[in-house]
């Protein structure tokens, strides 16, 4: 059964100019909030951007993740990263919150990520795919199938543009190790038909952190109150792991 999966996504705005990351750093941080939230709790800039985004209104639900990742060699965001040890075409996947949307390409995403050596890769050209029709109902197996066969399948990582909105639905793409030691900003808005946004207070953040990819437990955590900024990082003096390490916390 054929089956083709778009390439690079299309681009929605112009550059966007950035705030320092010091500053970015006292914004409010969002995770699955509606547009009215961040209307409402978020700075000018934050709105500012969702004007930006041009939301479809295809599905049912919008929702706004936002804020700002520390990111590092051998640590994780939210999304597993391509680990060089795992192959080149590690880390390939399409998104979706339900069987089969990976086919239909039933939700939408608007995504902006600011200058980093870790910006998402989307696949470059359009695939066609021909595999039995259980192979390719199943994003598990299509996602293997991808991966098993991405130099005959042409499969070509690129990086989308720093400072701009692309909106994909389900285009084939991946998370990207960065070089060194960096934090960056993302805008993750969301059209779904399936996923409802959170509900304040649950929907705004006040951490940033890193990662631990073996055992997906933060390494720095940085949790930003009202007029007050907390640190947290293991003491491997008095853990052996970080399952199992107490936290030292820099006020």
């Amino acid at each position: 059964m054929k089956f083709t999966i778009p390439g690079f996504p299309e681009e929605v705005s112009e550059a966007v100019e950035l705030p320092d990351f010091a500053e970015l750093l006292t914004y409010p941080m969002f995770l699955r909030a509606t547009p009215e939230t961040v209307r409402s709790h978020g700075t000018d800039w934050q709105r500012m951007l969702l004007e930006l985004t041009p939301f479809r209104h295809e599905h049912p639900y919008q929702s706004v993740t936002t804020g700002v990742h520390i990111q590092a060699p051998g640590y994780r965001t939210l999304v597993g990263p391509t680990l060089a040890s795992q192959g080149p075409h590690h880390g390939w996947h399409i998104d979706g919150s339900a069987a089969g949307d990976h086919l239909t390409g039933a939700e939408r995403v608007y995504l902006m990520e600011s200058p980093c050596t870790s910006l998402t890769q989307f696949n470059e050209l359009p695939i066609e795919i021909d595999v039995d029709p259980a192979v390719l109902e199943d994003r598990s197996r299509l996602i293997r199938h991808i991966t098993e066969n991405a130099s005959s399948l042409g499969i070509r990582g690129r990086a989308i543009p720093p400072a701009r909105i692309v909106t994909f639905t389900n285009h084939l793409h991946r998370a990207v190790v960065p070089r060194r030691m960096e934090f960056r900003f993302f805008w993750r808005a969301r059209e779904s038909h399936k996923d409802a946004p959170l509900p304040v207070p649950q929907s705004i953040r006040d951490d940033v952190c890193a990662w631990d990819i073996a055992d997906a437990r933060y390494v720095v955590q940085i949790k930003i109150g009202a007029g007050t900024l907390k640190v947290s990082f293991p003491d491997p003096s008095r853990g052996s792991s970080l399952e199992s390490a107490q936290y030292n916390e820099v006020f």
